[in-house]
């Protein structure tokens, strides 16, 4: 049973975008495990913003080890924006305990609304390709962290979202760009970082934003398209496995989309679509074949711009994380029980923060899914929210010994260095307590049941321990008569 209010848990789903769509699943650590009985737990931790980034009005960022330093780094699209002082995109260098510092590179001068990550010319190291309002850009990287214009001014359209991946099994990375006012446009990789536009005009809609994904299950990447205007639905083009999409036909809501993330929300083997919506959110599940059929569920109706998932809770399905623009101003939890039903919310809130969209990555090194969440007002800034313990130790039930009647005996519940993290017990015999440490004397004979409910801002564990009671034996010999 899980409480809401504003902590984290292990196993993280990175981004869905492109060939970084890496789906790392980082196995969960116990967070409560009792001596006798065991309850049914999951790992926690404390999520914490705890840098504020730059004072750049940022749409897009994508995470990656750009120095080749062992730790995630990050490279921020750029905008100017009320009065931004620069629309330059920067790149941001991890210590590898998730401080970032600027490494002093401004590259570009156009709005740039995303980028991508990846090896794009097959010297093994990560390079950026931005969506720009005008043409987009390649940024070569050097495998130091140090990028370089290629030269390519790709496109001249208001260019949104930009996805990296093999479309057409060559393998090399080609690149999916959304754009508002003008069709998407599809652009196929020579294997050497150059990139020539396929004749296909993958729909004439307001696209905001797309995510790569098998949808049909025949092994190859297909698309789920986000549209702006309020009169064009959302679209899915199926590709045929050699790069060439087709539109599916299915035109599926009416609000106004922003991000959609790609994921297996009811665990039946597909994936399904959550979409980040100017109003409220939507659910579509996959019925294993592309076709869509809309959730019932009613879901965030505070306004959002970015979507990511990960498993937060521990308990092996994926939850929602959204940055939230307007209205409760902060960060929505969306967890998941397991059948794509999204019935908690948990609200981590700030004050004043526009946050837009966000990058999930370990960025500490602790096996712990950390947040760069951007803002498109300057002076809030980027944030970076972390998860803050490295590990989460396991809590254990003890009790003192001997176990007489009417002898008070002392209960421990151990392990938890979650600090707001509360214990209620039930002795079994009709008596209650609450700490982690207490004392409790049974009246009757028998055998009891304790049980701990340990709570913390997140979620509930229940830990038990049996206690067999007994007649205390004499303490003195009888006195013999003779």
């Amino acid at each position: 049973m899980k409480k809401s209010l504003l902590t984290l848990t292990t196993v993280f789903f990175m981004s869905t975008f492109a060939i970084l769509a890496l789906f790392a699943n980082l196995e969960a650590t116990v967070w409560a495990e009792v001596v006798e009985d065991t309850a049914v737990s999951a790992a926690t931790t404390i999520f914490t913003r705890t840098q504020t980034i730059g004072n750049s009005a940022s749409f897009g960022v994508a995470l990656g080890d750009l120095d080749d330093d062992g730790d995630l780094d990050a490279f921020t699209a750029n905008v100017l924006f009320e009065m931004a002082p620069s629309n330059s995109n920067k790149i941001w260098l991890n210590n590898g305990s998730g401080q970032f510092t600027d490494s002093g590179q401004s590259l570009g001068s156009e709005d740039s609304y995303a980028v991508a990550l990846g090896d794009l010319d097959g010297d093994d190291d990560l390079d950026a390709f931005v969506a720009n309002d005008g043409a987009n850009t390649v940024w070569l990287n050097d495998g130091e962290g140090n990028f370089s214009n290629s030269g390519q001014s790709l496109g001249m359209n208001a260019s949104r979202t930009v996805l990296l991946g093999d479309v057409n099994q060559d393998g090399s990375l080609d690149a999916y760009v959304a754009n508002v006012g003008a069709p998407n446009i599809l652009w196929l990789n020579d294997g050497n970082g150059l990139f020539s536009q396929s004749p296909q005009a993958l729909g004439n809609q307001d696209s905001y934003s797309a995510a790569f994904g098998d949808l049909d299950g025949d092994c190859d990447l297909d698309l789920f398209v986000t549209n702006y205007s309020p009169t064009l639905a959302n679209e899915v083009w199926l590709n045929d496995g050699t790069g060439q999409f087709s539109d599916s036909g299915q035109r599926l809501g009416s609000a106004p989309s922003y991000t959609p993330v790609l994921g297996d929300f009811d665990r039946d083997g597909d994936l399904d679509a959550y979409v980040a919506n100017a109003n409220s959110d939507e659910l579509w599940l996959n019925n294993g074949d592309a076709t869509f059929q809309l959730s019932s569920q009613s879901l965030d109706t505070d306004s959002g711009f970015g979507a990511a998932t990960a498993d937060f809770d521990a308990d092996g399905d994926l939850d929602i994380f959204l940055p939230i623009y307007s209205g409760e101003n902060g960060v929505h939890l969306l967890l998941n029980d397991g059948t794509g039903q999204f019935d908690e919310r948990v609200n981590i809130l700030e004050t004043d923060a526009a946050n837009f969209f966000v990058a999930l990555g370990d960025l500490t090194g602790n096996a712990q899914p950390d947040a760069f969440v951007t803002s498109i007002f300057h002076t809030d800034g980027s944030g970076i929210w972390l998860n803050q313990l490295s590990s989460t130790p396991t809590i254990s039930v003890t009790h003192s010994s001997p176990t007489y009647l009417g002898v008070p005996i002392v209960f421990t519940a151990t392990g938890s260095s979650d600090p707001t993290a509360t214990y209620q017990w039930d002795f079994g015999d009709g008596s209650s307590g609450e700490g982690a440490v207490v004392q409790h004397a049974y009246q009757r004979c028998g055998e009891f049941t304790a049980v701990v409910t340990t709570t913390n801002q997140i979620q509930m564990e229940i830990a038990t321990i049996t206690i067999p009671l007994t007649q205390a034996e004499s303490l003195f010999l009888p006195l013999l008569w003779r």
